[in-house]
């Protein structure tokens, strides 16, 4: 409508409401889902399993309450770069989790936390024949199969692989920005899938290409506040003009603390600084992260 209105000498129909960023607000603390009486919590800012938007969120939204949505749009971002058929699909399945019903109430989206990853040999059986010609093998001689590949190769693989993840993740992030570019302005993409290198995987060649706005990170394994400093210190390194999101679970998680039948969670605010959400909250923001 606005591109038929320039055509036709008219005024553009005004835009919609633009979203609250995150960098524009200090201090936020986050939490995942809420709970009847959000609207009179102290969090600022929650991240959503999906983009159900329900009356408790629409009434913290409209208190100007920050809300990001978690989209399932496709299992291994690559596959829109190799896979004709995801690159045809994946704009569908974000259109339909982010309709009119939503998007006055949503500030951004989340990506590949648990509904994404980034190994690379999951393109491996599409991705094979390009990676064949962008790296002037036989394909003949490859013929679908990893086993095929000299060391060296494997590795080449690997990096060509990643180099893939990121270009299909900022595919996403590029349609999502077009589309809701006057539907919802502004709108941010928060995304957890670099913290899989950060973790100790694999290294990835395209890491400075990531588009996103917000970067996501947790860990509940081992010392939670070494990691804590450790991984949001990485993404500020990397990304050091982009907000990062900390969620700690706020007690030990597998094989530290695992949770009972029975255990008696928090119901108060916290009176002391030997608990480990505060200290894990703390290492967090001390190293740059906006808790929660």
């Amino acid at each position: 409508e606005a591109a038929r209105a320039r055509a036709e000498g008219r005024p553009e129909p005004p835009r919609a409401p633009p979203a609250r960023r995150v960098a524009d607000r200090p201090g936020i603390t986050w939490n995942s889902g809420l709970g009847e009486h959000a609207a009179d919590s102290p969090f600022t800012a929650y991240y959503m399993l999906d983009t159900e938007v329900s009356d408790t969120w629409r009434r913290c939204a409209e208190q100007g309450k920050i809300f990001f949505g978690r989209i399932s749009v496709e299992g291994h971002p690559g596959r829109i770069i190799v896979d004709r058929a995801a690159r045809d699909r994946f704009w569908r399945a974000i259109d339909a989790q982010l309709g009119p019903e939503v998007l006055p109430f949503i500030d951004g989206v989340v990506l590949g936390e648990e509904t994404m990853n980034t190994a690379p040999d999951t393109l491996w059986e599409s991705g094979w024949p390009l990676f064949c010609r962008d790296a002037g093998l036989d394909p003949a001689r490859v013929a679908g199969s990893l086993d095929a590949l000299t060391v060296p190769e494997r590795q080449a693989w690997t990096h060509w692989s990643l180099e893939r993840s990121v270009d299909g993740f900022n595919e996403i992030v590029r349609y999502i920005r077009l589309r809701h570019e006057r539907l919802r302005p502004g709108l941010q993409v928060a995304t957890f899938l670099p913290e899989e290198s950060l973790a100790g995987g694999p290294a990835n060649p395209a890491s400075r290409r990531w588009e996103f706005d917000v970067g996501g990170v947790y860990d509940y394994k081992g010392d939670a506040r070494l990691a804590a400093y450790a991984m949001v210190r990485r993404y500020r390194t990397l990304w050091p003009d982009r907000p990062v999101m900390w969620l700690s679970l706020g007690f030990g998680g597998y094989e530290i603390d695992p949770i009972a039948h029975g255990r008696k969670m928090p119901r108060v605010p916290l009176a002391t600084r030997r608990l480990r959400c505060y200290s894990d909250t703390v290492a967090a923001w001390l190293a740059g992260a906006d808790p929660g």
